[in-house]
């Protein structure tokens, strides 16, 4: 049997193992905090807020160059050889970030191999065995994955903060890089193991693992709609988060009053996550998913045009934080569901490269078009735009192929060619 209706406790280990590995991933500890980063690093180096908005891009295209080959070594070698030498490094490369200086050449290395790091030991490869893991609660436990995550960034952002004011940016990274390799190793070392019959290599002995190829997924149109909803939404969000604290404190909101929408984005993303996943296993039809993308742009709309003072901000913080957690729950599920799990890394990573581009793409638009134009007003327009037409696209997917009954009632429920 490839799966357990009832999850063993090694399979429990594993899930927190790879909650942690979610709580410590970069874009959860660089990306999530480069907010609070953004404008002490550029004030101390002398940098644009383009300069360093381009390197969290340049990381962006090294992850979307990487993650379809070890998307691949994945489905075939499983993720646990992976992981632990890229966490690692990656916890190297963070405490080397407190080494910058003024020259950007060294920040494009570090973030480079960030980029490299991010697809060792990111959402693929975890995601991969969570999915391969829980099968009825597979929507809740890729919620939970994913609400790690976003609690995780919660925190790290009113620490880092604290970090930043007390003992300044450089020690802060130290502290983060140090935090990874001390946490996140040894859990990662004694706990994460890849499931039975998760990989390739397995499935030669016992060729029973669901799933289409990654060509015949290629071939599909909901494979496309997915991706280039994918690619709008995640320039939307990306680009928004990433430079929001800045776009806070432009509008006259206080320093403190913009860390906290901040970590309450994330915190709304943490109940976001966890409502959609219960919500994905319940629903017969990915139609759900509508619901998601239209909160994500009620709360843009919120931020934007905001006119009743203060008092209106937290609310749409929150209501953007669902939203954005919504999506990001959605997109591995419905990998799953739509392609099954034979090839569901190396499909899962042609996503990962989507919202590494979409990073590159609204991080840096944001950062260009406030160096352009000194305000954010053109950019927020477009993420506005670009949430709308994301809704739109996913409204035209279609019926699921893979039923979500038990391993032992699995069964094709539609031809994939059906849904071309």
């Amino acid at each position: 049997m490839m799966f357990e209706t009832h999850p063993s406790r090694r399979d429990w280990h594993s899930a927190v193992a790879c909650a942690v590995g979610a709580m410590l991933q970069v874009t959860t500890l660089i990306v999530g905090t480069f907010p609070v980063f953004l404008q002490p690093v550029c004030q101390e180096l002398g940098w644009s807020r383009g300069t360093f908005s381009e390197a969290i891009g340049f990381n962006g295209l090294v992850v979307a160059f990487f993650s379809p080959l070890v998307g691949r070594w994945v489905d075939r070698w499983g993720a646990r050889r992976f992981m632990l030498p890229g966490i690692v490094l990656y916890a190297l490369n963070v405490m080397a970030l407190s080494r910058l200086t003024a020259s950007p050449a060294r920040l494009y290395v570090v973030f480079g191999i960030l980029g490299l790091d991010c697809t060792l030991c990111g959402l693929v490869p975890l995601t991969k065995v969570i999915s391969a893991t829980f099968y009825e609660s597979r929507g809740a436990m890729l919620g939970i994955l994913g609400g790690s995550a976003t609690v995780s960034v919660a925190g790290a952002v009113a620490v880092a903060r604290f970090l930043i004011v007390s003992y300044g940016w450089r020690m802060s990274y130290l502290i983060l890089g140090l935090s990874v390799l001390v946490v996140g190793f040894p859990i990662m070392l004694l706990f994460l193991r890849d499931p039975p019959m998760s990989t390739a290599a397995e499935s030669r002995v016992e060729p029973t693992i669901p799933g289409v190829p990654v060509r015949d997924a290629l071939a599909g149109r909901a494979f496309w709609l997915m991706f280039i909803a994918a690619l709008l939404t995640g320039s939307a969000t990306m680009g928004l988060i990433a430079h929001s604290f800045a776009w806070l404190t432009g509008r006259s909101v206080s320093g403190t009053l913009a860390t906290s929408l901040v970590s309450l984005i994330a915190v709304g993303q943490f109940f976001g996550q966890i409502s959609s996943g219960l919500l994905l296993d319940r629903a017969a039809s990915p139609k759900i998913a509508i619901s998601f993308f239209a909160t994500t742009l009620l709360g843009t709309l919120m931020l934007d045009y905001y006119s009743a003072g203060w008092r209106v901000l937290p609310v749409a913080a929150l209501v953007l934080g669902m939203g954005t957690g919504a999506q990001t729950a959605v997109f591995g599920y419905f990998i799953s569901r739509f392609f099954g799990l034979a090839s569901f890394a190396s499909i899962q990573s042609l996503f990962a490269s989507a919202f590494a581009l979409s990073a590159t793409i609204g991080i840096s638009l944001m950062g260009a078009c406030f160096d352009r134009f000194g305000s954010y007003e053109i950019g927020i327009h477009a993420c506005e735009a670009a949430v709308a037409v994301s809704t739109i696209l996913i409204a035209f997917l279609g019926p699921y192929v893979y039923s979500a009954r038990r391993p032992g009632q699995q069964q094709r429920i539609l031809g994939y060619r059906d849904l071309a």
